[in-house]
């Protein structure tokens, strides 16, 4: 299963992000997204038990993904390889907005925060971050100058 993902699927989401800065638009986008879905009255239903929380938990994954792609391709494109301080800020960044979509939704009359939503965005972030450390979804180094190079 690890050799499957380092070949198929990291190589896939490298090609589909070959532009370094198609993670951060799309990124901004699904920010956006997310942050309209979280403020309106009403929102997507799902016919499956806990909806809610797997919503929560697979948009915190993909953030977590796009915002790793955005961080170590557009913002520290120096960093090769893995690098804590890129890790710690990926969880920071996420983290802090899990926390700021249920605080405002407690002041809103419309919709209420969890505690289950914000453990769901957790459990997102940590499964994004076990897919990119799987995956070793890096910038190439000045050695291999491709991702199937370094495999």
């Amino acid at each position: 299963m690890h050799t499957f993902l380092k070949r198929y699927v990291a190589k896939w989401i490298l090609s589909v992000f070959r532009y370094r800065w198609m993670a951060s638009i799309i990124l901004l986008g699904l920010i956006d997204f997310i942050s309209y879905q979280a403020f309106t009255l009403g929102g997507v239903m799902l016919p499956v038990r806990f909806q809610d929380k797997i919503l929560h938990c697979g948009a915190f994954m993909v953030l977590y993904i796009l915002g790793h792609l955005s961080l170590n391709f557009d913002f520290f494109p120096g960093i090769k390889g893995f690098s804590f301080r890129i890790l710690a800020l990926n969880w920071m960044v996420w983290l802090s907005y899990g926390f700021m979509i249920e605080a405002v939704q407690s002041l809103l009359n419309h919709r209420s925060a969890s505690v289950g939503d914000f453990i769901a965005d957790v459990c997102g972030i940590a499964l994004g971050c076990t897919a990119v450390l799987a995956m070793n979804i890096y910038p190439p180094t000045q050695e291999a100058g491709t991702y199937e190079e370094r495999l």
